[in-house]
């Protein structure tokens, strides 16, 4: 099999190095847009699995490669049922988001500062608020289940959404190419049973929301007003407003213009 594979390739090399570049480029956007979610995980299996099968191929295992090739059409039809609704997403996504988006750095410097001075504020006055920003992962879930703002990024705004029985202080700002695009968005809780049982409901949909796509969340504690971020699974508690910009800043790869603001 290997041997007309690279004899094949010898014959007509340019055309086929096309062909290989194109298949990296999809695959690269394929991973931005699966990156942080769920699927993600199922993904790696599968290069697992394929990876057996090349080997097995190769060392001439053909029970397993004759297992393989029997119950890979299943897999990938019992994928396309299991993760529909992330596939419609990124398609979505693919048609309503520029694949080459430049982030002009100055912009967002300007978001992370007024979202800081909202924190700050709001941690003070013990207000409780979730804040979540977009990165590559399409939130347009949120945003569609969410009351759509798009509106600038502004701190005096942001008070004033979480500031107790207005009606948009329940549930969480989504921010998305730098405008808050909806606020009132519930965010999906945590299952994790190992989590520290006196962690509130914000801080369990901070968590949930990271364990599922790769989002950056910032929690304010009404109850002690504490600052803290959720990325990943995980969530770490900012000892300040100052702590919470620097992160926001390396989380974005914006450290260096940090410093020459400063």
């Amino acid at each position: 099999m290997w041997t007309l594979i690279l004899s094949e390739l010898s014959r007509d090399w340019p055309r086929h190095l096309l062909e290989v570049l194109i298949l990296a480029v999809l695959a690269y956007y394929l991973l931005i847009l699966l990156r942080g979610t769920r699927a993600m995980g199922v993904l790696k299996g599968l290069g697992v699995l394929f990876g057996v099968y090349i080997l097995a191929d190769i060392l001439k295992l053909n029970t397993l490669v004759y297992i393989i090739q029997l119950i890979f059409p299943g897999i990938m039809v019992g994928l396309v049922i299991l993760f529909q609704q992330e596939i419609r997403r990124g398609l979505a996504a693919m048609g309503q988001r520029r694949v080459f988006k430049v982030l002009m750095s100055r912009s967002s410097l300007e978001m992370i500062d007024e979202i800081v001075k909202a924190v700050h504020l709001m941690s003070q006055r013990r207000i409780g608020a979730l804040i979540v920003l977009e990165q590559d992962a399409s939130l347009n879930r949120l945003i569609e289940a969410g009351v759509k703002l798009d509106a600038e990024v502004d701190s005096k705004l942001l008070v004033s959404i979480f500031t107790p029985y207005t009606p948009l202080h329940d549930g969480a700002v989504v921010i998305s190419e730098g405008r808050i695009a909806a606020a009132s968005a519930l965010l999906p809780l945590s299952e994790n049973p190992d989590l520290d049982p006196e962690l509130g409901t914000r801080h369990r949909a901070a968590i949930g929301l990271s364990e599922q796509v790769d989002a950056i969340i910032i929690v304010v504690s009404e109850e002690r007003g504490t600052l803290s971020l959720a990325m990943h699974g995980n969530i770490e508690q900012c000892a300040g407003a100052e702590a919470l910009r620097r992160s926001l800043a390396q989380i974005l790869g914006l450290e260096k213009e940090t410093k020459q603001v400063a």
